[in-house]
């Protein structure tokens, strides 16, 4: 509502037109323990889909939104978890978007979501968010999979060397997967397999 979301963000988030953006929460939790992931001022964290773009001063048009300074969290499906906890020698499949991860894991391809293209760090250093370091002493093979917009855009490459650097420190490697242009603006995961012709099998064949 146009109180709620101000107050679960701490500031009002308005689109376009000035008007109050609607929108749904993404509550995050740790599938280990089912308890809620905590923001850096001890909140429970969680983003929200904004069904309009908001305008924020100094910033481009946001689709989603978290409390400021509320860290990051990696946003790890139930049923990924208990795959990869179940197949030690799986490979950890990463993508940028809760609702891509969610996608792919509903159709077979389990995937942990990340908040943005450097949504595996903990804040303001090299290292990967402890809820993603937990799968790196079994699982040694990631793939990180992004929208079909960054294969020329070295942010992106800048973000797979960086993770790629901070899972060699713990013995794992890492393959960049980008994924195709299906024509119609950028190509995500979710994208990709709701498009016609294509399955959890044509994925798994292109990653």
């Amino acid at each position: 509502s146009d109180e709620e979301l101000p107050k679960l963000l701490g500031f009002p988030a308005r689109d376009a037109d000035g008007c109050p953006c609607d929108a749904y929460e993404i509550p995050f939790y740790d599938p280990a323990t089912d308890m809620a992931m905590v923001c850096s001022g001890g909140q429970p964290y969680s983003r929200v889909k904004l069904l309009r773009p908001a305008v924020l001063e100094g910033s481009k048009p946001a689709k989603y939104l978290s409390r400021r300074q509320a860290g990051q969290h990696a946003y790890i499906p139930r049923a990924t978890h208990d795959y990869l906890v179940n197949n030690p020698d799986a490979v950890v499949i990463v993508t940028e978007g809760e609702k891509k991860s969610i996608k792919g894991t509903i159709e077979g391809v389990h995937m942990i979501g990340l908040t943005g293209n450097h949504g595996w760090n903990t804040p303001n250093t090299k290292q990967l968010l402890p809820e993603l370091e937990r799968y790196t002493e079994h699982h040694k093979t990631w793939i990180v999979v992004f929208d079909s917009d960054g294969r020329d855009n070295p942010d992106f490459r800048n973000s797979a060397i960086g993770l790629a650097e901070a899972l060699e420190e713990h013995g794992c490697e890492l393959w960049a997967v980008f994924m195709p242009d299906l024509g119609e603006g950028k190509t995500g995961v979710d994208d990709y397999l709701t498009a016609p012709g294509n399955t959890a099998e044509s994925l798994r064949d292109y990653m």
